[in-house]
């Protein structure tokens, strides 16, 4: 009689160990997966969009500074930069046909870009290293923008996802003259592609200053 409740009392209690296993193993699964829902690949409606983001502009300012690292602070292509280049994420070819692809032959290797633009970097071991001072984060001031608007039939919605982004390095011509606006020549160097689903999970534990008059005031 007495064995009986003992037994039953074992046994929640081994039921609500797993639990809390599992519990945690969910917890430390959203911080490896994105929160967003991905777009269906049976919509009945879709537009790809493209869009220039400005850093020049003030209300983007916070994915500009700190143009280098200031501690755990750093700008979004410096985060970027060190997420690709430690192979946390893969980044992909930027087509000059614009014709951008995601699979993995689109894939290109970090050295190759390092190579390609002429940024300083030292190896050994095998192993790739960037100092912080190296990372062209002063120059990248825009980025290109992927979004897909997209009407889903199953729940009747319309929703906008973006689907990539490229960064872009923008250098100014010394040496040419302004045109008839008065503004200098510039020139852009798209790097590469970053699909923001593969992205999204590492920006959800990177926070941002969102105002230039209070440090304190930050987002995800």
């Amino acid at each position: 009689v007495d064995a009986q409740p003992k037994a039953r009392r074992a046994q929640a209690a081994a039921a609500k160990k797993q639990q809390n296993s599992q519990g945690q193993l969910t917890r430390r699964a959203q911080l490896m997966f994105p929160t967003a829902i991905d777009m269906p690949e049976d919509v009945v409606w879709r537009r790809d969009i493209y869009r220039e983001l400005d850093l020049n502009v003030d209300a983007n300012a916070a994915l500009y500074y700190p143009v280098e690292p200031i501690g755990k602070q750093l700008n979004l292509f410096t985060y970027i930069f060190k997420l690709a280049l430690n192979g946390y994420i893969p980044v992909y070819e930027y087509r000059l046909d614009g014709n951008e692809a995601f699979d993995d032959s689109s894939k290109v290797d970090m050295k190759t870009i390092l190579e390609n633009y002429h940024i300083y970097y030292e190896e050994k071991d095998g192993k790739v290293r960037v100092d912080n001072s190296d990372i062209p984060s002063a120059e990248v001031k825009m980025y290109y923008l992927k979004e897909s608007a997209y009407y889903d039939q199953a729940n009747s919605s319309f929703h906008i996802k973006v689907q990539a982004l490229c960064p872009v390095m923008v250098e100014e011509d010394a040496f040419s003259l302004s045109d008839d606006s008065g503004e200098k020549q510039v020139t852009q160097y798209p790097l590469f592609w970053v699909k923001y689903s593969e992205l999204e999970p590492f920006l959800n534990r990177q926070t941002v200053m969102v105002s230039g008059m209070n440090n304190a005031a930050q987002v995800s």
